[in-house]
């Protein structure tokens, strides 16, 4: 009759054995176990299992681990020359499952979670105020107006800025360029100088470096008189 250990399970010390605690789409993680014999008595004849969503992916054994014996297994799917881990492939959910399985006495302990991702922090840019008219203004004198841009969002943006449409529009205080951290915010002065009696306009532009997306304000005038 075989000695049926009385250790089991085998002390499976789960090392990151899922993912991080935060991490985001995209991001590398490297599922680790360690898995210990503690006990008293003859080896522990074992295989390992590594499931993703409940499919298998991984399988290490059947292999002998004796007592105060241990050993560490590291999930990858990575190529020749890329650091260990595997890519988190999108921002759902997904279950992390390790399976031990005795094969002498049939004995299995599971550990499973479900991970999920961040929601990746990004820039947003904002214009304010959302329109402005510059109303009437005589040929020969200006009109001045601020803007104010602002990082609404969690992350750095960075882009240019500039103004598309009339001449007689221009960006007083020599902004070509933001980068803004997160909640942080910069004046933009636009003169409105106008050399003619035609009807301006022109358009104000904050063309923010991707995922930023591109923001605009329009800049009309009532009439030159």
């Amino acid at each position: 009759m075989k000695y049926n250990p009385s250790n089991w399970p085998p002390d499976p010390e789960y090392i990151n054995w899922g993912a991080p605690d935060e991490f985001y789409s995209g991001d590398r993680i490297i599922p680790l176990a360690k898995v210990s014999n503690n006990g008293v008595g003859p080896s522990l004849n074992l295989v390992v299992k590594y499931y993703w969503d409940n499919a298998l992916k991984a399988q290490v054994g059947p292999f002998g681990l004796r007592s105060n014996g241990w050993v560490i297994f590291v999930i990858s799917d990575n190529t020749e020359g890329d650091p260990p881990g595997i890519i988190w492939p999108d921002e759902q959910g997904h279950e992390i499952k390790w399976v031990i399985e005795d094969l002498d006495y049939g004995q299995s302990d599971t550990k499973k979670q479900t991970y999920y991702p961040k929601q990746k922090p990004e820039p947003k840019i904002e214009l304010t105020p959302a329109e402005y008219d510059y109303g009437d203004v005589r040929v020969g004198e200006y009109k001045d107006h601020t803007f104010k841009l602002k990082n609404t969002g969690d992350a750095r943006a960075t882009g240019s800025i500039s103004i598309a449409g009339d001449p007689d529009f221009s960006i007083q205080n020599n902004v070509k360029s933001f980068d803004l951290s997160p909640y942080d915010s910069i004046d933009i002065t636009v003169r409105f100088e106008p050399s003619s009696k035609e009807s301006k306009s022109a358009t104000l532009k904050a063309d923010g470096n991707d995922p930023v997306s591109y923001t605009h304000l329009t800049l009309p005038t009532k009439r030159i008189v």
